[in-house]
């Protein structure tokens, strides 16, 4: 098996077909799926109505700051919760105008109970924490994809704020590490394990906590700010986060002890550069998240910060030109190694795979 064959499905009717599906059933399920995509509105509509949603939001606090609404504590606490008691019910639910409103509504509820909570002077390592839990409720309360993206996005941030303020770098680090955990871990809920709801909710959580996950690691691409921030446990963590993912999906495609073994050696490569670019490891879990699902989204995902990480270790490295167009080529060569790694791990658990899919 090849990687372009990972990402390569065959038809879902063919695959009901070949497991003895009835073919009036399945022309009937074709027409009920063309009338509900006639129905749905293009992507391009709905990014549009959601930019809409979000720009009304600003207008709305503009408006309100503009009225000298920001000066009271207690107004926008209880301006706030209601708007964000108003918006959970509508979220998800209805025509394209209620779920844009919902929107609007979610974003400037949370944004004034927030501006309240800062007007009663709350320490501001509390506050960041109060974000945090906002954020974590709104994920399970608002239904909608955008708002609940935004929201685990929020939790992750407020952690790591609170890290900051409280001068805890071991506790971001550890929020860091365990936000890419979460990611991993919520990778096993599928629709056929959790309900409906459960699995609506998990998704856009999951892109949510990723996309600032990786956006704070994006950061330490200098080593300023690495210096200051992080520590080798950042890297190290997710190293063996990397290194568990491996050894779990490989057990999955029914590899053998051989193949498992060169886990070892990629492991130790990885760690060792995970001391400069803590990134990379994070990038290859997505890499391996992407692969395990068959997921083209956390596939661009990883793609593009494995590209951003690999680059900022390379311009950061004070060596002679000549010595650096060396190592390009050593990595190039590291990748193709990487490659043939894959193919052997995803190779010899091919035929074990199929055997269980044709059960």
């Amino acid at each position: 098996m090849t990687p372009r064959e990972v990402f390569r499905s065959p038809p879902l009717g063919a695959v009901l077909t070949a497991a003895g599906a009835d073919p009036a059933t399945l022309e009937a399920a074709r027409e009920a799926l063309r009338a509900a995509d006639a129905d749905a509105l293009p992507w391009y509509v709905r990014a549009a109505t959601g930019f809409g949603a979000w720009m009304a939001a600003a207008f709305l606090l503009a408006f309100l700051g503009a009225a000298g609404a920001f000066d009271s504590a207690g107004f926008n606490l209880v301006l706030g919760i209601g708007f964000l008691v108003a918006a959970c019910p509508m979220a998800g639910v209805g025509n394209e105008f209620r779920r844009q409103l919902a929107v609007a509504l979610g974003l400037t509820g949370q944004t004034l109970t927030i501006i309240g909570l800062f007007l009663t002077e709350v320490p501001a390592s509390a506050l960041t924490l109060l974000v945090s839990v906002q954020a974590g409720l709104m994920v399970v309360a608002h239904r909608d994809p955008a708002h609940r993206f935004l929201s685990a996005a929020a939790v992750l941030g407020g952690l790591l704020a609170f890290a900051a303020d409280a001068n805890l770098p071991v506790f971001g680090e550890g929020a860091l590490v365990a936000a890419f955990g979460v990611v991993v871990l919520l990778g096993g809920l599928s629709a056929e394990r959790t309900s409906a709801a459960v699995a609506a909710m998990v998704g856009p959580a999951r892109y949510g906590l990723l996309a600032a996950a990786l956006v704070v690691l994006a950061f330490s691409i200098g080593p300023e700010l690495r210096t200051k921030y992080l520590t080798p446990l950042t890297g190290l963590g997710l190293t063996a986060l990397l290194a568990v993912q491996m050894l779990r999906d490989t057990t999955a495609l029914g590899a053998s002890t051989g193949r498992r073994a060169l886990i070892l050696p990629v492991t130790a490569l990885v760690g060792g550069l995970s001391l400069q670019a803590p990134g990379v490891p994070a990038a290859l879990v997505v890499l391996g998240l992407a692969i395990r699902e068959r997921d083209a989204v956390l596939l661009l995902f990883g793609v593009v910060f494995l590209c951003l990480f690999l680059s900022g270790f390379y311009y950061s490295l004070t060596l002679p030109l000549w010595h650096k167009a060396g190592l390009l080529l050593a990595s190039g060569l590291v990748a193709l190694a990487f490659r043939a790694v894959f193919v052997r791990l995803v190779g010899g658990g091919a035929p074990a795979a199929a055997e269980e899919t044709s059960r």
